[in-house]
């Protein structure tokens, strides 16, 4: 007999959802990462310490992520970021390529993570007060995010279109800070993606 699988939300359309119900507080993490449509992510909700998955959620950057951080972080959940969460191999399979699959199983645990890359001169969003764009027209500025090697971090580089030059490099906190630039970004008309290493790296 298969195991029951947890809840799936297209945050798309699961715009009232408890992700969380029935669970204690105490015990709730967000594992986001990236997927193969760079401007999506993926997310898994698991309890502590069983590791069970209790629910995955999949949306885009920039209509979602800063709402699901927000909910997340309201309801207790360390949230962390990486380049493949550490779940059950079967549940990667199943939901980083697309919809989930009806009657796929689940499989034990893979190794250890692998996490992303921080590259040097990267500064931290808060402590960065100055306007991050040059005079440019919104529609050519690019953000690339990527996992570092500690899950509670993200690396963001800005860049334009026009050119592979970066301008800025920011490295700060998933919980407190990726929300709030991530919304920035969007309000400066860039286009936000996510990757497991940036291809300006």
């Amino acid at each position: 007999m298969s195991k029951p699988q947890p809840p799936f939300h297209d945050l798309e359309f699961a715009t009232v959802v408890d992700f969380w119900a029935g669970t204690p507080s105490i015990h709730r993490s967000a594992f986001l990462m990236p997927v193969k449509a760079p401007k999506e992510f993926l997310a898994f909700g698991v309890l502590q310490p069983s590791r069970q998955v209790h629910f995955v959620a999949r949306g885009r950057l920039k209509d979602h992520l800063a709402n699901f951080l927000s909910r997340m972080a309201q309801s207790g959940a360390q949230i962390e970021l990486y380049v493949r969460a550490p779940v059950p191999a079967g549940f990667l399979r199943r939901y980083a390529s697309g919809p989930p699959i009806e009657n796929q199983e689940s499989e034990d645990p893979p190794e250890q993570p692998v996490l992303g890359l921080v590259p040097t001169g990267a500064t931290p969003y808060t402590k960065s007060h100055k306007a991050f764009w040059p005079q440019s027209e919104p529609v050519s500025r690019r953000v690339l995010l990527a996992p570092t090697h500690e899950p509670a971090e993200f690396l963001a580089l800005g860049l334009l279109t026009s050119s592979d030059n970066v301008l800025f490099r920011v490295n700060d906190s998933v919980q407190e800070h990726l929300g709030k630039f991530v919304t920035r970004m969007v309000k400066d008309g860039a286009n936000v993606e996510l990757y497991t290493q940036p291809p300006a790296l």
